[in-house]
């Protein structure tokens, strides 16, 4: 993964979700079966950066449906929000997921998923999928972030170089590590974790007049820097509605006869899956803030599993399930104005066969 450059800044928090039917996705009449196999995946378009829409490519509408695997942009910014509404206009669906970058430079992880939830409800075509799934046809889409898992040992690495611990903020009271989950440096980690919550709580920035008078008489929630044991919690959470997602689909297929009408399973996420080939050779160092493993995951209903992240655009077989993704990266800083290595705007997905 291409070192990130030094302007920017953000929150997180998650909040409890309140279980809720899966929604279905009815195909337009236009869209045959056929179609429904086969669709794009576009990532790390990093519309954050001034001059990055100018020189991105531009992606064809190859296929009926684009899945944007995060870091697409910063949805408070206009041009997030033009994107998305852009690409609903030219496909017949639109998945989004976001990635750790969606959440820099925002008021909190909360209110960066509201803003996206907000956007999306704009099109009826347009589906901000955070722990949800969306069905089309026969094939079923899961999204999620997928925080990965820091293991203890690399925590305080972890803590100190990567940026999402120092541009992400949380909403609540950040999570108390246990004594088993910071390693052999938890005196340090505690320590750590004392100055960045008196550096936080006071408050981001200053606030705007409007903010000002909109929050006036209004106790300001409480805020905190994001911790590796905040995105450990949410690396589980996610895990675990993926599990659960993907067995309610093999325990319906398990009463379906025809091997045609099983449904299939595409899981996107915006961090890797799986280490096998997923990201450069130069990041060997840091493979704990890219990737998880998931490789145990990757068998029947799953049949393709696409991913952001690591800027390092690949496609493999893991297992029976087709890893892959297609990634653009910081393309205000490629010297060839073209992303990330292999990074091809008119890729497509065909699961048919899987």
């Amino acid at each position: 993964m291409e070192k990130e450059p030094q302007d920017q800044q953000q929150l997180v928090g998650e909040e409890e979700e309140v279980e809720e039917e899966l929604p279905v996705v009815d195909v337009p009449l236009k869209t045959s079966k056929e179609a429904v196999v086969r669709f794009q995946l576009v990532s790390d378009l990093h519309l954050e950066f001034p001059g990055c829409l100018d020189k991105l490519p531009h992606i064809p509408a190859n296929a009926p449906i684009l899945c944007l695997l995060g870091d697409i942009g910063y949805p408070n910014k206009a041009n997030y929000r033009a994107y998305l509404l852009e690409q609903a206009d030219r496909f017949e669906h639109v998945l989004v997921v976001a990635g750790n970058h969606e959440y820099y430079n925002q008021e909190s992880v909360q209110h960066a998923d509201r803003l996206i939830d907000e956007i999306c409800a704009e099109r009826d075509n347009l589906h901000y999928l955070n722990k949800r799934s969306v069905r089309v046809g026969d094939v079923l889409f899961l999204g999620c972030t997928l925080w990965p898992y820091i293991p203890p040992e690399s925590i305080s690495k972890v803590w100190t170089m990567c940026n999402d611990y120092r541009r992400i903020v949380a909403e609540g009271k950040a999570i108390e590590p246990s004594p088993s989950a910071v390693g052999d440096d938890g005196g340090m980690m505690s320590h750590m974790m004392s100055l960045v919550y008196k550096k936080i709580v006071p408050g981001l920035r200053p606030k705007s007049e409007d903010e000002a008078q909109k929050s006036e008489g209004e106790e300001a929630p409480v805020k905190h820097r994001l911790t590796p044991h905040e995105t450990n919690l949410w690396h589980e959470q996610h895990v675990d509605w993926l599990v659960q997602e993907i067995e309610r689909v093999k325990e319906a297929n398990g009463v379906i006869a025809e091997p045609e009408e099983k449904v299939k399973v595409v899981v996107l996420t915006h961090h890797a899956p799986s280490k096998f080939r997923c990201i450069s050779p130069e990041d060997a160092g840091i493979e704990e803030i890219c990737y998880d493993d998931l490789e145990w995951m990757m068998e029947d209903p799953v049949v393709v599993w696409g991913f952001g992240h690591t800027h390092w655009s690949s496609d493999n077989i893991i297992n029976s399930t087709r890893v892959v993704s297609n990634q653009c990266g910081y393309i205000t800083m490629a010297p060839d104005g073209k992303g990330s290595n292999y990074f091809d705007p008119a890729m497509v997905v065909d699961i048919r066969g899987w």
